[in-house]
């Protein structure tokens, strides 16, 4: 019966997380009743779940990325898909975000909430509260940003403090970064409206609001940032998992580094021993290659 359930689960275009996660709560619930003595055999450790799929990950190229900027301004969430180019913030994070989590002055944000959807099972409506929590336990953590997100959040709050006095008694004040004009929070689904809005204008198909995210890990990776620094940065649970959503990145810059030793090979090691002077100094100098980049600290 179990593997009917799943089997189903996956006949509905369920990704294999949700499977798996689903399959993990019912393991966790039958192994306490084996242990209550209330069914004498956990059905769900035979079963066979289905190979995990990975994601095919999406981005912006550099020039891709200016034009989505530019063909944002003037909308009212410029800001909020700017600040994720800036920040790698999850769309819910951002969601989510407060100004007693922004530090101004030092250019650092605290992320400690995220909006959640959750299934009102009366209604049989989606519901959405923000909470004091994220993903995982490394999601909670604390990003430094740039000069010119520091700038862009400045000037976000000085619109945003023109909209409650216009509004007056009307504007609902949850201190949250990003609202509607009267205060209330935003919801996924207006900032998906947006972002559909803004990539056809710019003419930038295939991409979806968490290409954001992608773009940004992805320049990081390609200004030679550590990986263990990019993970923490995404608030990732651990390293491995950032190497295996960004391959695409990791494979083409380990096939330029390789290319290091092209220098070193036979046919060129003793014509350009005096021509790469100025680079490593000539051969039988104390003259060391550079040094890859080093982690920050």
């Amino acid at each position: 019966m179990i593997n009917i359930f799943v089997n189903q689960l996956h006949k509905n275009n369920k990704s294999s997380a949700t499977i798996r996660k689903v399959v993990n709560i019912l393991r966790g619930a039958l192994e306490q009743a084996v242990i209550n003595k209330i069914i004498s055999e956990n059905v769900v450790r035979g079963v066979r779940l289905p190979k995990h799929e990975a994601k095919e990950v999406s981005w912006f190229s550099e020039e891709e990325e200016l034009r989505f900027k530019k063909a944002a301004e003037g909308d009212r969430l410029e800001n909020f898909f700017k600040l994720g180019f800036l920040s790698g913030l999850r769309s819910g994070e951002l969601l989510g975000l407060k100004w007693d989590a922004v530090d101004l002055k030092n250019g650092i944000i605290h992320v400690k909430r995220i909006l959640m959807r959750h299934k009102d099972y009366i209604t049989r409506k989606n519901k959405y509260e923000i909470v004091n929590t994220t993903k995982t336990i490394g999601s909670r953590r604390s990003i430094p940003i740039p000069p010119s997100a520091v700038k862009l959040l400045k000037q976000h709050k000085k619109q945003q403090e023109k909209e409650k006095r216009l509004a007056g008694d009307l504007y609902q004040d949850s201190n949250l970064v990003f609202c509607t004009a009267l205060g209330n929070r935003l919801l996924p689904r207006n900032v998906d409206r947006s972002f559909k809005r803004i990539a056809n204008k710019a003419g930038i198909p295939n991409v979806q609001v968490h290409s954001i995210r992608h773009t940004y890990a992805t320049r990081l990776f390609e200004r030679g940032v550590p990986a263990k620094i990019v993970s923490q940065l995404l608030g990732h649970k651990d390293v491995s998992h950032t190497l295996n959503i960004y391959t695409h990145v990791t494979h083409r810059l380990t096939s330029d580094a390789v290319m290091v030793l092209e220098y070193f090979s036979d046919n060129n090691f003793d014509n350009n021993a005096t021509e790469n002077r100025g680079y490593y100094g000539a051969i039988g100098e104390n003259t060391a290659p550079p040094q890859p980049p080093q982690e920050l600290h």
